[in-house]
């Protein structure tokens, strides 16, 4: 069964990105502020809406990537954002370089929307998007990083981090080493 992708940030990283996750034989539903940017992805197989929610209703995953933490405080926490908008059970990662406190603030209001949330910061720019060689530190559960393997391993490098707690049950500091090949 394909999995179904909903993608957030059609720009530089998000459209060598989504077309990684194309030829890996997902179904991609993308999204971008100005529709126009992702249109040449279509060519490819994504399916570009016109909203946020379309894009996050119905599947199995929503990954984004935007400009700044304002651009990612909108796109989740807004009235009409992704975890106002998502069905109970997806998974959200965010891939934007952001504020730490903020992912927390994402993730407390995932769990409580019934969602997954992983904070996966990644480098490489725009060519690193396209082929493959991004870096990404993600901080989660190893029960959690397990689940979301399937779509980070995408576009990895090999570098990818897995995830200690600190005694208070918050994700702290990534310990490096390969995700499993499952």
């Amino acid at each position: 069964m394909t999995k179904t992708i909903g993608f957030i940030g059609l720009g530089v990283m998000g459209q060598g990105m989504v077309r990684n996750l194309l030829k890996a034989g997902f179904s991609v539903k993308g999204y971008n502020r100005t529709k126009e940017k992702g249109m040449p992805l279509e060519q490819d197989g994504a399916v570009i809406v016109d909203t946020i929610q379309e894009a996050v209703t119905d599947v199995d995953v929503v990954i984004s990537i935007v400009g700044y933490p304002q651009d990612v405080e909108q796109i989740y926490l807004a009235e009409d954002g992704i975890l106002a908008s998502a069905n109970p059970g997806t998974i959200v990662i965010d891939m934007t370089t952001s504020s730490p406190a903020l992912a927390i603030r994402i993730a407390e209001q995932a769990a409580q929307n019934g969602l997954s949330a992983l904070d996966a910061p990644v480098t490489g720019g725009d060519l690193g998007a396209k082929t493959g060689p991004s870096r990404f530190s993600p901080v989660a559960t190893k029960k959690h990083l397990t689940r979301f393997n399937r779509y980070l391993k995408q576009w990895e490098n090999r570098l990818p981090a897995s995830a200690v707690r600190d005694k208070d049950n918050r994700p702290s500091s990534p310990i490096r080493s390969r995700l499993p090949d499952r």
